[in-house]
């Protein structure tokens, strides 16, 4: 947990917000999500600004990364494609907007510390529910032995993703179609998200 903690809510983490800053919501809504515990840089998925920030701030920092999950992959390989050692820095990514396969996780891995998803809706809520140290380790072991995937997911072919959620600040159910339908508990949400 101490690795989690470090990266998460520890001094002398540097936060590049890498997804878009345009139209959508969700980049504003992240950068602003992480200022209120670290600095952070938007670049949006600009490949040259991020790794320029790596390079400037150097190895003595740790870093987070966000952006949709194809992106982190394409930073990874640009970066790998033009020298950049990723294994000398302490990164961490932080993936949304759409599923990960494992083996795209075990691919990010091998560059970064760590890889966690989240689970939001710019118009809903960004941080509905997300990925932890435990739910990480049992989708990788649901991933490689088909006998778990079935025990805790049925008997569909796909992965899901697997996230925690707090109850007191989302109130989620599911209607007969499989639809997740969710209420935000919180009283400091300005306009009220129910069902």
């Amino acid at each position: 947990m101490h690795q989690f903690t470090r990266y998460y809510c520890g001094t002398g983490v540097i936060s590049i917000n890498g997804f878009s800053m345009g139209a959508w919501a969700t980049g504003v809504n992240v950068g602003e999500a992480m200022r209120l515990n670290r600095m952070v840089k938007s670049t949006g998925p600009d490949v040259d600004k991020i790794l320029h920030t790596l390079e400037f701030f150097g190895p003595r920092y740790s870093y987070v990364i966000t952006s949709y999950p194809p992106f982190l992959k394409h930073l990874v390989d640009e970066g790998k494609a033009r020298g950049f050692d990723w294994r000398a820095h302490r990164v961490t990514g932080m993936v949304g907007g759409e599923g990960m396969t494992e083996g795209l996780r075990a691919y990010l891995e091998r560059s970064f510390d760590a890889v966690y998803s989240g689970y939001g809706a710019s118009d809903l809520d960004i941080g509905i529910a997300a990925e932890f140290p435990v739910t990480v380790w049992l989708r990788k072991h649901a991933a490689a032995d088909r006998r778990l995937h079935v025990a805790l997911f049925g008997d569909d072919p796909r992965l899901p993703m697997l996230f925690q959620y707090n109850p007191l600040d989302h109130y989620v159910e599911t209607n007969a179609q499989g639809e997740l339908i969710f209420t935000i508990n919180r009283l400091s949400v300005l306009s009220p998200r129910i069902r």
